[in-house]
C-alpha cells in the first residue's frame, strides 16, 4: 500500500435505512391514511350518532398512525465517521445547526482496544470489550484502505 493511502483521512457514513423496510412503512402508512378517508366516503356507512363519534375516533386514530408510520424513515442526514491517520484518530462527525458538520465523538487510535473486520462492516471496541461503534463499508477498496490504516497502530481481530 503507498504511504500516500495511509496517510489520507477516510471517511466512511453510517448506512441508511434500508429502502426496502422505509418503502413498506410508507406503503402501509398511505394504506392507513387512505382507510381513514374511506370510513367516511364509502357507500353503507352508517349515520348513526354513537357510530358517528365511533368511526370519527377510529379515523382520527388511523389518520394520525398512519401519518407517523409514512415519517419514521424519513431522511435524515446521518453522521459521518472519519479515521484521520495524521491525527491517529477516529472522529464522528454529525450535522449541526445550518448543515455544518460538528464532532460528536473523538477517539484516538491507542485508546481503541481492537477493531473488527467483517465483510460489510468495521466494528471499534474499547479496551475493556465494549461496542463503541460499528459502521458499514461500501466497498472492498474502503475495507482494504481501512485495514492497512489500521494495521500497525490498532490491534485487528477476525
Amino acid at each position: 500500500m503507498s504511504p500516500v493511502v495511509r496517510s489520507r483521512a477516510l471517511a466512511v457514513a453510517f448506512w441508511p435505512w434500508p429502502v426496502l423496510a422505509a418503502a413498506l412503512f410508507r406503503g402501509l402508512g398511505s394504506l392507513m391514511v387512505v382507510t381513514a378517508a374511506a370510513m367516511w366516503f364509502l357507500p353503507g356507512s352508517q349515520t348513526e350518532a354513537d357510530l358517528v363519534i365511533m368511526k370519527l375516533g377510529v379515523s382520527l386514530f388511523f389518520l394520525l398512525s398512519g401519518l407517523t408510520v409514512m415519517m419514521i424513515y424519513d431522511a435524515v442526514p446521518r453522521p459521518t465517521v472519519w479515521f484521520d491517520p495524521v491525527r491517529r484518530e477516529v472522529r464522528v462527525l454529525a450535522p449541526g445547526a445550518g448543515g455544518r458538520p460538528m464532532t460528536v465523538s473523538r477517539r484516538s487510535y491507542e485508546s481503541l482496544g481492537r477493531v473488527r473486520f467483517d465483510r460489510r462492516s468495521v466494528a471499534l471496541y474499547d479496551m475493556d470489550g465494549r461496542l463503541l461503534l460499528r459502521v458499514g463499508l461500501r466497498d472492498v477498496g474502503q475495507r482494504a484502505a481501512l485495514r492497512a490504516q489500521l494495521s500497525r497502530l490498532v490491534n485487528i481481530c477476525n
